[in-house]
């Protein structure tokens, strides 16, 4: 759901092609510029100076994309995304991007390249338009572990803070389990440095609610074989304050997805359910309600957080 798209640094580092290109990448928007080469800002700003000290770019404008390229404070830069893709330093970057073109949805350049996922940037900025650059922030996928997994992946590979909010959760039904057991499988496979999974669950013991998953904690700790080596879960146990929990999330600090039906597999393999991109200012407002201190939620860090390792 999110396109991880190869820009061409020198293209980007173009005034024109820059003030086209520079609100059109984010996590929120559904499409991420992949850091290829790694040193991807790198590259931008040695072309940037090149174009400042040959008279073809005014200061004011350098130092403007000099600002774009550095990374928000205290936040990850939803706008771009590690790039695995190997990339030879002696040869032109879109020779290097036509050799691994695989590894990206698009490839924006303004040189010319002989791959399917390649778009010619043009003066005019029509590439905008193209059809391999467009990009959606919803979609209706499969209630299967495979295919929530696959539609979350581009958000959660490159994340640090993971926060998987399922107020129907419970750990004595398969549905759920497996479901996250293939997220965490994902994780180690590719390798991803994340130890720590926080699941936001509604307390089995709300008196304010009805119809809530009966579970004990010794049934959350029965999870603890889908862990590997220094992995944990920490389960946050929400009671209802001036809100109910309902909707379903993953919340990062990238940016954060909402699921419809919930994050658990469906009994029938005909079933799916909606998923979508939060906007930038919603995934705001749902990272500060799953926190301690929440204005929203009631919980006791004494006796409601459990740590299962």
């Amino acid at each position: 759901m999110i396109k991880e798209i190869a820009l061409d640094p020198c293209l980007f580092a173009q005034w024109p092609h820059h003030l086209a290109l520079r609100d059109a990448f984010g996590v929120e928007k559904g499409r991420v510029i992949s850091a290829f080469p790694k040193k991807w800002r790198g590259y931008v700003r040695e072309e940037v100076n090149r174009l400042e000290a040959s008279g073809q770019l005014g200061s004011v404008k350098a130092n403007s994309l000099r600002t774009w390229l550095e990374a928000p404070v205290g936040t990850s830069d939803s706008r771009i995304a590690a790039s695995k893709a190997v990339y030879d330093g002696d040869k032109a970057w879109h020779l290097n991007a036509e050799d691994v073109w695989q590894s990206f949805d698009a490839i924006l350049s303004s040189k010319e390249i002989e791959t399917p996922n390649a778009i010619l940037a043009d003066e005019d900025q029509e590439y905008r338009r193209d059809s391999k650059f467009s990009a959606e922030t919803q979609r209706t996928i499969q209630r299967k572990r495979e295919s929530m997994v696959d539609s979350i992946w581009p958000l959660l590979r490159d994340s640090k803070v993971v926060k998987l909010v399922e107020p129907h959760f419970n750990p004595k039904e398969s549905r759920f389990k497996i479901v996250l057991k293939a997220m965490l499988d994902r994780l180690h496979s590719e390798g991803s440095p994340i130890r720590k999974f926080e699941l936001h669950i509604r307390h089995p013991e709300d008196k304010n609610e009805r119809d809530l998953p009966k579970f004990t904690t010794a049934d959350l700790n029965r999870l603890s074989p889908i862990l590997r080596t220094g992995w944990s879960l920490h389960f946050h146990l929400w009671t209802r304050g001036r809100e109910q929990m309902h909707p379903r999330y993953l919340l990062t600090d990238r940016g954060g997805i909402q699921i419809d039906h919930g994050w658990d597999e469906g009994k029938l393999d005909s079933e799916t359910t909606p998923i979508m991109l939060l906007s930038k200012s919603r995934w705001e407002q749902e990272m500060q309600r799953y926190k301690l201190g929440s204005a929203d939620f009631e919980i006791n860090p004494k006796t409601d957080l459990i740590v299962v390792e």
